[in-house]
């Protein structure tokens, strides 16, 4: 255990201050997507959605429910639907067949029993996309008061000087936004009728701005003028005037929303990852400039000349990974372990043989995928 977490410290390390390529890496679709290639996207249920609000004056709590109107959480449904039409739009494995048929329908239920009588016009779609969402939602207003020593000296020397200590309580308000949100996605065959995939996800979010300033308790004593009760009211306005602002309600739901639809659809279709590798520094100059670059066939044949009379292992992890750029996986294989035989302690040369065995199971699957997508 000790081993493998200094492993992983060493290799953060190593990241951190190497130079870098960027390899574009395709993975399969975790689940089984055979047969199709156009999807629908169908309704958005708002399911349940508490808000409160919580507002404190002088110590005081006022706790009101905030209750949504059904034309508030359509609007909200739409806007989360349209996050997910974005992220399927992005995503060059399926074709989004642009209709409103199926959301129209008007809950997730109703669509699926459609689909299941053959009750729709479009015949286009090979899957529908539904979802439903659950919300939990708390504002807070409120000041945090805060005791802070003011000392002020009068002017002039010796008897004629002196100071005085008052304590003053600081008001320092904020504003706060936090709760949870669940996200349920549904992809649902057309022909036949069938559940694909099924996926629930929770974010948590939270803003706050204003209360105490880092640092402020120190210079606030130089700018204290005025000790009266007028003060509280000044400083509470303070936040209203500031420039910082929460983000609105549907802003963090489209937010969140779009982050749980693209994990859902990197379960369901092939994705393409940029992988920001590492480059070893103890190898030939020109050619780390070359693997940096994004030139890797000329590195290779840079370093293939290099390699061949004086193996230096990092040379031949680089050239490992310039084969791995362009999906020479059986070269990128070998090098990467022609490298570990010299150094068998370096992390990054084990990383990128256990990263070359990864891909190389998931091969199979996605040359499948692949195959099914271009015959449609």
């Amino acid at each position: 255990m000790k081993k493998l977490l200094l492993y992983t410290l060493l290799v953060s390390l190593i990241a951190s201050c190497a130079p870098q390529a960027r390899l574009s890496v395709q993975r399969p679709a975790e689940l089984d997507t055979t047969g199709i290639k156009k999807i629908a996207v169908g309704p958005f249920e708002i399911v349940l959605v508490e808000e409160v609000q919580q507002t404190e004056r002088n110590g005081q709590w006022d706790v009101e429910p905030v209750t949504l109107t059904a034309s508030q959480k359509q609007a909200l449904g739409k806007q989360i639907r349209a996050q997910v039409i974005a992220k399927l739009a992005e995503n060059p494995y399926f074709e989004l067949v642009y209709t409103d048929e199926f959301e129209k329908l008007g809950s997730a239920k109703q669509m699926e029993n459609a689909i299941a009588a053959a009750g729709y016009k479009n015949k286009e779609a090979q899957a529908v996309i539904s979802g439903k969402l659950w919300v939990q939602l708390t504002k807070t207003e409120g000041a945090n008061p805060a005791k802070q020593e003011l000392e002020f000296v009068s002017g002039g020397s010796g008897r004629d000087s002196f100071a005085m200590s008052v304590t003053k309580v600081v008001w320092w308000p904020y504003k706060s936004l936090r709760g949870t949100l669940a996200l349920e996605l549904k992809l649902l065959r057309t022909v036949p009728t069938e559940v694909v995939a099924v996926s629930t996800e929770t974010r948590e979010f939270s803003h706050h701005i204003g209360g105490e300033p880092l640092g402020m308790m120190d210079s606030i004593s130089s700018a204290a003028q005025n000790l009266t009760e007028g003060d509280k009211e000044e400083d509470k306005k303070s936040i209203e005037t500031s420039s910082e602002v929460l983000p609105s309600f549907e802003m963090t739901l489209a937010s969140l929303s779009g982050s749980i639809a693209s994990d859902f659809i990197r379960k369901v279709s092939v994705t393409t990852t940029h992988l920001p590798l590492s480059i070893a520094t103890g190898g030939d100059p020109r050619a780390n400039m070359l693997v940096q670059a994004g030139a890797y066939q000329m590195a290779i044949d840079q370093l293939q000349t290099l390699t061949a009379s004086e193996p230096n292992p990092d040379d031949l992890y680089n050239l490992g990974l310039s084969f791995e750029a362009i999906g020479e996986y059986g070269l990128a294989r070998l090098n990467y372990k022609e490298a570990l035989k010299i150094d068998e302690e370096n992390p990054m040369y084990a990383q990128g043989l256990g990263r070359i065995e990864k891909i190389t199971r998931a091969k199979a699957g996605l040359r499948a995928q692949l195959h099914d997508k271009e015959k449609k």
